[in-house]
């Protein structure tokens, strides 16, 4: 009776063992697919810089084109300067860039600037002192509203508005990588 109790013990030990191994093989795969972003980084061949990247906008005026001249069609025209673009492609003086909408055209290369900008994607986020759930709330910040990002780290980014600086989350900001420290 001993030696089937131990080895029914041994047997659950060992099944157990398996399954935990297996759900740590599942979760380090789901885990790799969280960071695959900030992984795939490209290089452009006209700048030698990372694909994709972001700029902002240092015009006041800018039209996003269906492909790389000037012969193409206009899709949408921002007029909005410091505006948060993602650079994702490069052709000669053009550049693929995507917006914080996902709208995806060509724009001429002369029109940003790799000062780094941010855009608020919810509809309202708190501005605070510390980069903590328990800082202090500074402002609230509306969607929409553009800032120089300054400094971030795995969660939180430093910005600035006009004499206003404060932290927010990156989750509701565009215009940083997820795992994007500086």
């Amino acid at each position: 009776m001993l030696k089937i109790l131990s080895s029914i013990i041994f047997l659950s030990f060992s099944i157990c063992y398996r399954l935990c191994a297996l759900l740590l093989i599942i979760n380090f795969i789901f885990s790799w697919k969280l960071f695959a972003e900030d992984l795939e980084n490209k290089v452009g061949k006209e700048t030698g810089l990372d694909i994709p990247r972001y700029v902002s906008l240092k015009v006041t005026e800018a039209n996003m084109r269906r492909g790389p001249s000037l012969e193409h069609k206009i899709d949408w025209v921002y007029k909005r300067k410091n505006l948060p673009i993602k650079i994702i492609g490069e052709f000669g003086h053009w550049r693929k860039v995507e917006d914080f909408e996902g709208q995806t055209g060509w724009m001429f290369k002369s029109l940003f600037s790799g000062k780094r900008y941010v855009i608020v994607i919810r509809e309202e986020t708190l501005l605070r002192n510390k980069n903590k759930t328990e800082g202090l709330g500074k402002a609230i910040l509306k969607k929409n509203v553009i800032a120089k990002v300054k400094k971030c780290d795995l969660l939180w980014c430093l910005v600035g508005i006009k004499k206003l600086n404060g932290w927010v989350l990156k989750s509701d900001i565009w215009g940083v990588k997820k795992m994007e420290i500086f």
